[in-house]
């Protein structure tokens, strides 16, 4: 697979992990919570962030998001253009297009809940106009393609 016509710059390459929902005091609920040692995972569980996004080039072109339930750590990748189209890889959110057409999880989970929800996420994503295409990984009807963006 090939992904044409993207501009990269490795300029203001960024370490962010940010949430679309924030509007709370997020630094002091952290230094509250983490009076006692935490790991990453309590700490987003804690202030209840849900997709969160690891902006791989800080300019939005990358995005890591991260969906949970199938296994830890588990995140797709969101490759978007100038425009605003995008393709979404989502791994092993779902086993292929049937998946988040039907909703239907893998039969392993970490979390079950965790793994609907993020199910549900890849769905609108894949149904949003600007989604150019949405790939897992072990689709057997996917065959190799140039996508253009």
């Amino acid at each position: 697979m090939t992904l044409k016509n993207i501009n990269y710059s490795t300029q203001s390459v960024s370490d962010r992990v940010s949430d679309q929902d924030t509007d709370q005091d997020v630094t002091k609920k952290i230094l509250d919570f983490c009076e006692v040692e935490r790991s990453k995972r309590e700490i987003c569980e804690h202030l209840g962030f849900s997709n969160l996004t690891y902006d791989l080039l800080g300019d939005g072109s990358i995005q890591l998001i991260n969906i949970p339930g199938h296994a830890d750590g588990l995140f797709a990748v969101k490759v978007k253009n100038e425009e605003g189209k995008f393709v979404l890889l989502f791994s092993d959110g779902g086993y292929a297009r049937k998946s988040w057409e039907q909703q239907i999880t893998s039969g392993i989970a970490a979390d079950k809940q965790a793994q609907k929800r993020s199910l549900a996420w890849i769905r609108e994503q894949s149904l949003d106009p600007d989604c150019v295409e949405s790939l897992a990984n072990h689709d057997p009807d996917i065959r190799p393609h140039v996508i253009e963006l």
